[in-house]
This record gives C-alpha cells, sequence and structure tokens, in this order.
C-alpha cells in the first residue's frame, strides 16, 4: 500500500455531493491509487468541520484543513480541485483552480452552457492541465461491461431504441427561493441536473464510437417539458440518429416524479436489455447496479456488479490515471478519453439547444 501513488484533493464546496465524494474517496475503497483529502475549502469554518467529522473516517490518518475557497485553489499540498458547488458557480471555480495551476474534477454539469465549456477548455489546454467533468456514471464497471455486451459480444443484435428515465422527485413545491434546485441564479432546472445523465446514457449505450459522431448526425424531437417560475421541472425528448432512420432515443427526465427502479430499456433485432439501480442501496439512476439480457421475453441472464460505497472513487482512479501519466499512453497527454473535452462540449450543445425550445435561459446566456 506504501508504494501506492499519492493524489491529494482539495475539496470546494461542503454540500451534499462534496459529503458523498469525500466518503467515498477517503474509505480506502480503492486498490489503485492513496487518495488524500488535504483540505476543504468552504464559506463556512462549521459545515467544514462538520464535513470532516460526518463523513471522512479514514484519509490515510490525515486531517484536512479547513480554509476558504481561494486558500484551497493555492495551497501547495493540494494536486488536484474537486468542485462541489452550486451549477452556477461552476465556472468561475474551475477558472481560478486552474489559475493556481490546479487540476481540476468538476461536479456535473461542468458549466451553464456550451460557450462556458469552450472557453474553460481552451484555458485548461494551454496551460496544460487537466479538467474533466464529473460525469461519474461512466466509470462504472457495469457501463464497461455492457458496452462489451452491447457492440462486441452483441448480444441483442443491432440496436434500435433507448428509452431513459432518470427521476427524483425532489419535493420542489417545499423549497424556499434561494434553493440550488429552483433558483435560475444557481443554474437551476432538470435538464441540467438529470437530463444531463439521460443523455450520457444515450451516448454510451447506444453508439460504439460514440465520440466521433457529429452534431450534425441527430435530430432532437417531440420536446415536451414542464416550466415553472423560468425553470423546467421536466424534460422529454427524442434524439433520431440521422444514420439509421429505425435508432432513436426516447429520454425521459423529472425532478416531481419518484424514482424508478429500471434505468433504460435497450432494444435490438436479437432482443432487449433492461439496466437498473439498487432500490435498497443508494437508489439513484446514476448509479447502475445490475442488467438483464432479455431474448424472446425471457430473462436469459442477470448480471450484477455490487461495490463499497456509492462509487465515486472509480472517476477518482481515472481522474489520477491521467494526471499521474500511468494511462498506458506515455504521452503525457491530458485529454481524459472517457469523458473528452469535446464529448462535453458535444452535451452541452444539445443541452443549449433544448432549452432554447422550451424557453429555459440563464444569466449566463447573455
Amino acid at each position: 500500500m506504501s508504494d501506492l501513488k499519492t493524489i491529494r484533493w482539495g475539496i470546494i464546496g461542503s454540500g451534499m455531493i462534496s459529503e458523498w465524494f469525500v466518503q467515498d474517496i477517503s474509505l480506502n475503497h480503492t486498490k489503485n491509487y492513496k487518495h488524500i483529502i488535504t483540505a476543504i475549502g468552504t464559506s463556512s469554518t462549521a459545515k467544514g468541520e462538520n464535513l470532516i467529522s460526518k463523513f471522512i473516517k479514514f484519509n490515510h490518518g490525515i486531517k484536512p484543513k479547513v480554509q476558504s475557497y481561494n486558500e484551497t485553489y493555492i495551497d501547495d499540498e493540494v494536486d488536484v480541485i474537486y468542485i462541489g458547488l452550486p451549477h452556477s458557480m461552476h465556472f468561475k471555480a474551475c477558472l481560478k483552480a486552474i489559475e493556481a495551476g490546479k487540476h481540476v474534477l468538476c461536479e456535473k454539469p461542468l458549466v451553464i452552457n456550451c460557450k462556458e465549456a469552450v472557453e474553460l477548455y481552451s484555458i485548461a489546454e494551454s496551460k496544460q492541465l487537466f479538467i474533466m467533468e464529473g460525469m461519474w456514471t461512466k466509470f462504472f464497471p457495469i457501463i464497461h461491461d455492457l458496452r462489451l455486451k452491447l457492440f462486441d459480444d452483441k448480444v441483442i443484435g443491432v440496436l434500435k431504441t433507448i428509452k431513459v428515465d432518470f427521476k427524483s422527485d425532489l419535493k420542489l413545491d417545499t423549497l424556499g427561493d434561494e434553493s440550488r434546485l429552483i433558483n435560475p441564479k444557481f443554474g437551476a432546472g432538470t435538464l441540467l441536473d438529470m437530463g444531463v445523465y439521460a443523455l450520457t446514457y444515450s451516448r454510451i449505450l447506444m453508439s460504439k464510437e460514440y465520440e466521433n459522431e457529429k452534431e450534425k448526425d441527430f435530430e432532437i424531437s417531440h420536446i415536451e417539458a414542464i416550466v415553472k417560475n423560468g425553470i423546467d421541472h421536466k424534460i422529454k425528448f427524442q434524439i433520431h440518429y440521422k444514420k439509421n432512420d429505425n435508432k432513436v432515443a426516447f429520454l425521459d427526465a423529472s425532478s416531481i416524479e419518484v424514482v424508478s427502479t429500471q434505468i433504460c430499456e435497450i432494444e435490438g433485432t436479437l432482443g432487449k436489455i433492461k439496466l437498473y439501480l439498487d432500490p435498497t442501496k443508494f437508489p439513484n439512476p446514476a448509479r447502475p447496479f445490475k442488467y438483464e439480457i432479455i431474448i424472446d421475453d425471457v430473462v436469459k441472464e442477470t448480471i450484477e456488479f455490487d461495490h463499497p460505497g456509492r462509487g465515486f472513487y472509480y472517476e477518482a482512479d481515472y481522474v489520477a490515471d491521467i494526471i499521474t501519466n500511468s494511462n498506458g499512453t506515455g504521452t503525457g497527454d491530458l485529454q481524459p478519453l472517457k469523458h473528452s473535452h469535446q464529448e462535453n462540449i458535444f452535451i452541452m450543445k444539445l443541452m443549449d439547444e433544448i432549452r432554447d425550445k422550451i424557453g429555459v435561459k440563464y444569466p449566463q446566456d447573455d
């Protein structure tokens, strides 16, 4: 264990998503790296101390410092900044981290719109620094295994459709005006919060070489939305693949409906695959748990992938792979190929287009 490479993390933000992230990587689930949280950057010392006492239980015996955001950005004992702030704060936080010479893992969505994403990636690349959106779903072993079944083994033949349900009842009607979930100044809205996951599932589970697809290859249609006070509470739409008339993604994301145990259903010419969350342990559709292979309406195989905690350490290990140049390329390239800058810009463009059509606009769009 002592021979493992050490990655020192500075955490920006002390809310729920930061709690989940630090709890996962501080419990030493990974066998690949020694992840150490050295600093908590927070607007409240009390919140920072609470984060440490409740959620950081191992951390290789080191108690993180509690300090300001700015102190964390410039901290010499930090290699990577993790940003767990409200959406609207991501751009400036990422920029400050990059200006301080730090690598960055930022919670999804990376930023509010495509314009911000292009600018941020350009700056990071010019400074030869790593930056990636924290689309943790992509890094689960079950996703890797499922893609092998779909695209190498072709267990359900040629893919035709995918139906994704990404829902969670966030009780929006009970929240105060300053909640990040309903206030536009924080980048509130279902598309940015949940729709981005639905889009991601459609990307990684419908095309083997999805990174090579172009914007012109797709058409968004049948958009339905429930919008209140300028914020989308529910969004439903289709993506048609122009190169294949029979290939369609049906995507549904909602902040006002209860979560479904079935995350998505993929239909091919030979059968179906259904992907599920775990209803008894972290019932979050971003955290897939098992899938069924169904041929002629009969479940032929069920594959489960359980793991400790929520699973944020998979993306943390991937970040470490890239920044320590141990990803096998030997090139020192800091592009996160599993969730590239190009791919994230593509998804931001799609979400910009959808928001424009349903009339959801943020101050950053001006």
